[in-house]
């Protein structure tokens, strides 16, 4: 994508877009959010190990997109975010994606996330 979107147009793009995404299985059966904490280790690990998992290449640019109060957009890497999640996924609801919009990862501040792709289905 070569032209940039304002935040409010880049969160109602992808909002819409994730409509038809199909989203990535969590760890529980049937469901597709997971439990997104730090507040142990085995949480962070297993987190980190569900984020490495997304083949993503580590060198991609990423938008963070703040969702409220209002739309913000962070630019980054994806390597930069794997490795600084702990202090992004805090205290706002976010959605992660790439320029292209083709996945993304969204966090509640429930602390839940989950993941999905554009589907190729027509």
């Amino acid at each position: 994508m070569t032209d940039k979107l304002e935040p409010k147009a880049a969160f109602k793009l992808i909002r819409r877009l994730m409509k038809n995404f199909i989203y990535d299985p969590g760890f529980e059966p049937g469901n597709e959010w997971i439990y997104a904490s730090q507040e142990s280790s085995q949480y962070g690990e297993r987190l980190q190990f569900w984020l490495d998992g997304k083949s993503i290449p580590f060198d991609e640019k990423i938008m963070v997109i703040i969702c409220c109060p209002h739309p913000e957009i962070s630019e980054m890497i994806w390597s930069y975010f794997l490795k600084n999640w702990p202090e992004l996924l805090v205290t706002e609801d976010i959605i992660v994606t790439n320029e292209s919009f083709t996945w993304a990862l969204e966090y509640k501040t429930q602390k839940i996330a989950r993941f999905g792709r554009k589907s190729n289905i027509i």
